[in-house]
């Protein structure tokens, strides 16, 4: 396991092999109605994944958004693509790399919405951080930033030890502070929050709550009502299970003949 990592690649091959997603059922997205709302879908073409595997959210923005899809992710990219192909997607691209070494200076502000669902808590906070910025510099002009990991700490660090423990051991759980990650989408001045903060949601596909039934309809009930009623910030810091962050690149300024700045 390679400094600054928390499961490498030989975990997330098999961890893929073993869950795999390759129904021909209509794909969903249990975060689809917080980025409905959160984003303005006029203009958009073009969508970058970090960590896409195995697939099923660049079929979502594919079938739903009609995006141009593509993904950066270290696991053997033929299963993305039989996923991709199992579901109808013909229009995407896969880099079979390491984000570490991938060069994100080469696509600078190439697509419009660059998303990390459950990456960066898989690495130390210093190796999470550059992440963060390799993802602020492929997002284009008036683009979006999605940052999402999940919340195991205080009372969903109690749910994951009783249920679920194996899974603490490959989380960072100091990458969960959400000050901390606000701090770093908003460093350098370039993007502004659009959202940000605990968000409460269930993966129906989850092998967890897939095994556990009683307690994913559990789980579905409490999504239901904390959509449907106000929550105050502590309860969902102590309870809501992901984190999500969603900014948008600011204009830059440019100058005219006339010397003048315009937006």
């Amino acid at each position: 396991m390679r400094t600054g990592e928390y499961a490498d690649r030989d975990y997330w091959n098999q961890y893929w092999e073993k869950e795999k997603r390759e129904g021909k059922e209509e794909v969903s997205f249990y975060f689809s109605d917080l980025i409905e709302h959160s984003i303005c879908w006029d203009g958009l073409k073009t969508y970058m994944e970090i960590g896409g595997a195995p697939g099923s959210v660049m079929a979502f923005m594919n079938k739903r958004y009609g995006l141009h899809v593509s993904a950066v992710d270290f696991t053997d990219k033929r299963r993305v693509a039989a996923f991709l192909h199992t579901h109808g997607v013909r229009d995407y691209r896969i880099y079979e790399e390491d984000f570490r070494v991938f060069d994100s200076e080469s696509h600078t502000k190439e697509y419009d919405i660059v998303a990390s669902w459950g990456f960066i808590e898989h690495f130390r906070r210093k190796v999470a951080a550059k992440f963060i910025e390799k993802q602020k510099i492929m997002v284009s002009d008036n683009g979006y930033l999605i940052v999402e990991l999940p919340n195991i700490r205080r009372g969903m660090w109690l749910v994951y030890l009783l249920f679920n423990r194996n899974l603490i051991k490959i989380h960072n759980l100091k990458t969960m502070d959400l000050p901390w990650l606000i701090r770093q989408v908003l460093r350098g001045n370039k993007f502004k929050i659009v959202y940000a903060s605990y968000y409460f949601t269930m993966n129906p596909q989850n092998e967890f709550f897939l095994k556990h039934k009683v307690l994913g309809n559990i789980c579905k009930g409490y999504v239901k009502f904390f959509n449907r009623n106000h929550v105050s910030e502590t309860i969902k810091r102590w309870f809501f299970p992901y984190i999500v962050i969603i900014a948008r690149r600011v204009g830059e300024e440019k100058k005219t003949k006339q010397g003048e700045f315009r937006k």
